[in-house]
This record gives C-alpha cells, sequence and structure tokens, in this order.
C-alpha cells in the first residue's frame, strides 16, 4: 500500500480540487450543523429552566451551548465519506475493477476520504469550533491544543475504520445505510454527541471507558472545555489508540476475506 505514495497524493489532490468546485454545498453544511447545534442548546436550555437548576453534572447552561457547538464541529470534522464510496463502488460493480489496479483499493478510499475531511474541517470545523470556544470563554493553551489535535487523530482513525467495516457489508446487502444508522445512532449515545457523558449513570460511564467511543467526541470537547482530568485523557487516549490498531488489524483481516466475494457485479 505504501509503497505508490505519489499515487495517494494525487488521489487526495484530486479529492480536494472536485470538492472546491461545490463551495455552496460546503457552505450548506455549514448551516446545516449550526442549526444541529442549535437544536441541542434548544433542547437543554428548555431541561435547564424547566428543572431550575443552574448546573447539571457540573455543566452550566453556557457550557452546554459551548458542548454542542464544539461537539458539531468535532463529529462532522472526523466524519468521512468512505461508507458512501464503497456502496457505490460495490453496488455498482467497480470495485472489481479497482482491485487490480496499481492503487491499493483501501489507499484511494483513505487518500479520497481524507480529501473529504480535509474540507469539512476548514469550511464546517473551524467556524463551529470558533464560537463554541467564544462561548465558553476558556484560554486554549498550546499543550490543550496539541493534546486536542492527536485525539482529533484518533477519532478520525477510529470513524474511518467503522465506516470501512460497515461498507464491507455492502457486499451482502442491497442497502448499508439502514445499518449505518442504527449503528451511529448508538454510537452518538455513547460517544457524547447526543449528551455529555457525564449525564449518563456511572455505572455506565465505567463501561464506555473499556469501549472506543469515548474517543470519538467526548474526549476532544471536555479536553478543550477543561471538564476532564489530565488523568482521563491520557487514558482514553491509550484506549482509542489500542482500540484503533485492533480495529486495524481485523479490518484487514477482514476485507482479505470480503473480497473473495465480491464479483464484476458488485458482490
Amino acid at each position: 500500500m505504501f509503497e505508490n505514495i505519489d499515487g495517494y497524493y494525487a488521489v487526495f489532490i484530486a479529492g480536494l480540487k472536485s470538492r472546491l468546485v461545490y463551495k455552496k454545498d460546503w457552505v450548506m453544511w455549514m448551516l446545516v450543523r449550526f442549526a444541529a447545534a442549535l437544536v441541542m442548546v434548544l433542547v437543554f436550555t428548555a431541561i435547564y429552566l424547566g428543572s431550575g437548576t443552574t448546573s447539571i453534572k457540573g455543566f452550566t447552561l453556557p457550557f452546554i451551548y459551548s458542548y454542542f457547538f464544539i461537539e458539531n464541529a468535532i463529529w462532522f470534522g472526523i466524519s468521512t465519506d468512505i461508507l458512501g464510496q464503497m456502496q457505490d463502488d460495490i453496488q455498482g460493480g467497480t470495485v472489481a475493477s479497482a482491485l487490480i489496479k496499481p492503487i491499493s483499493y483501501t489507499g484511494r478510499l483513505l487518500s479520497n476520504g481524507l480529501a473529504n475531511t480535509s474540507m469539512s474541517l476548514i469550511a464546517v470545523c473551524l467556524p463551529l469550533l470558533v464560537v463554541g470556544i467564544a462561548l465558553s470563554g476558556v484560554a486554549i493553551s498550546l499543550q490543550t491544543a496539541l493534546v486536542f489535535a492527536g485525539e482529533l487523530v484518533i477519532a478520525y482513525g477510529l470513524y474511518s475504520v467503522f465506516s470501512f467495516l460497515i461498507g464491507t457489508t455492502a457486499v451482502y446487502l442491497v442497502e448499508v445505510w439502514a445499518v449505518s444508522s442504527i449503528y451511529w445512532g448508538i454510537v452518538g449515545i455513547m460517544n457524547g454527541v447526543l449528551m455529555p457523558l457525564s449525564f449518563l449513570p456511572v455505572w455506565l460511564q465505567n463501561i464506555l471507558t473499556f469501549t472506543p467511543f469515548p474517543a470519538m467526541a467526548y474526549t476532544e470537547v471536555s479536553t478543550l472545555l477543561g471538564t476532564v482530568s489530565s488523568q482521563y485523557i491520557i487514558e482514553t487516549m491509550a484506549s482509542g489508540a489500542i482500540w484503533l490498531a485492533v480495529l486495524a488489524c481485523f479490518a484487514y483481516l477482514w476485507w482479505g476475506r470480503v473480497r473473495k466475494d465480491i464479483t464484476s457485479a458488485g458482490g
């Protein structure tokens, strides 16, 4: 896979150029993510005002505002279109010919997915992050920024591996979006997208520490807002990195098995 770096770089650049053509689409995505953050802000505003409390599990309402803007930035920033590419390639039958090309199919997926993520980070993630950090009033140090960047790399890797594994089911299923929707809906609870994990029962929080999901959004937001300890950050990053390595190995072995079932018709 790594012997053709120039080829993967060319795929990455081509992916960036193709996405730059659709500037209005990125503006729409930014507005959609702003709207998603505002919806959650309104929901939790109603909860706080209805309960008559100023703080829930240590989160004040202004921090909740920051949380959902930053969370939406991160969740969209680490997202990749690997799943969509795989379904189109497998169902369209083009994956069979792609497998015999000099450039690895998985390498092309990752390069193209990275191009999509790069645009997401610049066009959508950055504006949302600026708003979220401004609302929090928290000063971000260089050390925090570097830790946050490392967490993003792990989160992106985990998101990509999970997307790839779900994408492989297109070999056996006509439509994978149902599987994807169910999976990501469940993950949205376990990685803090729908609510801070500190709102969950302690026993469930303890279980989640043994999973890769907190490293896919919650830890990043909490790092920027300073709501978790350094020990928690280190443990979550280590756990996320280990899970990423294990899942990547599994995905490699699983793909070797799945590709045998791929025909010129797609699967």
